[in-house]
């Protein structure tokens, strides 16, 4: 079983058209095991939700440090989203980055719901992975390019 403790604080507060929130964290392994390398690690987060009109935008920015990694090193991610809805139709592109492995990874949707009980999306998605990371093994799979068609029935429950 993990013997972890984790203790953290986000305030976030809804202004008219926009939400910020900010978060931080500490955890302190109990932990014996090979790949726990640190007692204690930590996190901070930075975002917001922004709302203009029909346009959504989810900027994030987080540092952490993980408890697995020799080093020590201090990592950084940032996300973005940005979501555009009109009626049926719905454009979403999305970014996220780690500086740390040097993981990229972008997605372009588009999605159209038909009477109110399906929808259809087309979606392309590029991986650029560091080194012996998840999006690194999507990337070697797919050559870094994925496209795709979903297909989503939504029922009543």
């Amino acid at each position: 079983a993990l013997k972890k403790n984790l203790v953290g604080y986000g305030v976030n507060y809804a202004f008219e058209n926009w939400v910020p929130k900010f978060e931080i964290g500490y955890k302190k392994n109990e932990q014996k095991s090979l790949s726990i390398y640190r007692e204690n690690s930590g996190f901070a987060s930075i975002g917001a939700d922004i709302f203009i009109g029909r346009l959504t935008m989810t900027p994030q920015f987080v540092i952490f440090n993980e408890d697995n990694d020799l080093e020590n090193n201090t990592q950084g991610l940032h996300y973005l989203s940005v979501l555009y809805t009109a009626g049926i139709h719905e454009i979403q592109l999305q970014e996220f980055a780690n500086t740390y492995y040097k993981d990229l990874f972008y997605s372009a949707q588009y999605t159209i719901t038909l009477k109110k009980r399906f929808s259809i999306s087309v979606l392309y998605q590029n991986y650029d992975g560091g080194v012996a990371t998840l999006t690194k093994f999507v990337n070697d799979k797919t050559n870094g390019d994925l496209f795709g068609i979903r297909l989503q029935i939504f029922a009543d429950i």
